[in-house]
């Protein structure tokens, strides 16, 4: 069974607005030059934020 792709999202932390969408994990890896667990990290809230401007989440969390 092949595994679903989940949409990314980049967030501004202090206006909390959506600033880049990806049609994937791997389209944002690529553009935003991170790898797959660095992203992974911060969609699942495992990172420390602390001093960013922009993160990273999973699109059906910012969607609700």
């Amino acid at each position: 069974m092949p595994r679903q792709r989940r949409a990314v999202v980049v967030i501004d932390i202090e206006s909390g607005r959506v600033v880049k969408r990806y049609d994937s994990l791997g389209e944002a890896k690529k553009a935003e030059h991170c790898t797959d667990e660095t992203i992974r990290d911060y969609c699942d809230h495992k990172k420390d934020e602390a001093g960013l401007y922009r993160t990273f989440r999973w699109a059906e969390e910012v969607d609700r």
